[in-house]
């Protein structure tokens, strides 16, 4: 499931309970256990707006809307999907923590609800480009030689001439 913003300067999180504490993800993607519990693949329980784990009923397929309400296949509702938003400055407040989650300095339960969406069959991919970034860290290491040559030049160049520096 991804979370797609719907505002300027905000950022959307799932909350999700990690064995001591509550914590913040923008990991999407879950998967149901043997006791039908909602969890992200790295095994933190998906909240819902009660702070209740999200339990699936055996046999049901289930479906979440864009407002992350979870229906079943008649569409009954089975549970709503918690987010909360962190809006500008306050991303400060943001400790990263393990498995690409955030602890929050303060309480959760304080921040708000930006404008958002879920998508269902997606997941948030990586803003960052490797191809970019193997690019940049080959020019990047073809300046250091560079630098690294001029500096043998000149160390050459003064050693072979019997050059102290004396003051």
């Amino acid at each position: 499931i991804a979370l797609i913003e719907g505002g300027e300067d905000q950022t959307t999180f799932f909350v999700v309970q990690g064995e001591d504490n509550m914590t913040l993800t923008r990991n999407g993607q879950f998967e149901i256990n043997e006791r039908r519990e909602l969890r992200t693949s790295t095994g933190e329980f998906v909240l819902d707006v009660n702070n209740q784990r999200i339990v699936i009923p055996e046999g049901e397929e289930m479906s979440v809307s864009k407002d992350g309400i979870i229906t079943d296949r008649l569409g009954n509702e089975i549970a709503q999907i918690q987010v909360r938003t962190v809006f500008g400055d306050d991303r400060s407040n943001l400790i990263k923590s393990q498995n690409a989650q955030f602890e929050y300095d303060g309480n959760i339960a304080d921040l708000g609800i930006g404008g958002f969406e879920m998508e269902q069959g997606t997941i948030e991919t990586s803003n960052v480009s490797m191809s970019n970034q193997l690019v940049e860290l080959m020019n990047v290491q073809k300046r250091f030689q560079a630098s690294s040559k001029v500096m043998n030049i000149f160390d050459n160049v003064f050693s072979s001439r019997g050059f102290t520096w004396g003051y």
